[in-house]
């Protein structure tokens, strides 16, 4: 089954919904973030994350930690969790994610 989520960056505008959602991210994430210079490319970072989140939850999945891997061609994916296949993208103002049980890719422009 193939599942899409799409979010705006601009949710994130917000000081205190950043500020929350930050907290929330994982150590990687969160250095992740930090090393970017932009803030909307902060936001985009953050928003992958919550999307991935969210995915996960609806999925059923309960993890303490989301701990990523990437792979040759440096896509991402979770060492704690390797039946969730996902796929990432973002644009502009958007980020979307693809979720499967099997490999899967997707891309916005």
């Amino acid at each position: 089954m193939n599942e899409l989520y799409i979010a705006s960056i601009r949710t994130l505008d917000d000081p205190v919904f950043y500020k929350q959602a930050y907290y929330a991210m994982t150590i990687q994430r969160k250095e992740k973030i930090d090393r970017y210079h932009g803030f909307d490319d902060k936001k985009r970072s953050m928003a992958s994350e919550l999307l991935i989140k969210e995915a996960l939850n609806s999925k059923g999945y309960e993890l303490d930690e989301l701990v990523y891997e990437f792979g040759p061609y440096g896509k991402p994916y979770l060492l704690n969790c390797p039946d969730f296949h996902f796929s990432l993208s973002h644009s502009n103002d958007y980020v979307i994610l693809a979720v499967s049980d099997e490999q899967i890719g997707c891309d916005i422009s």
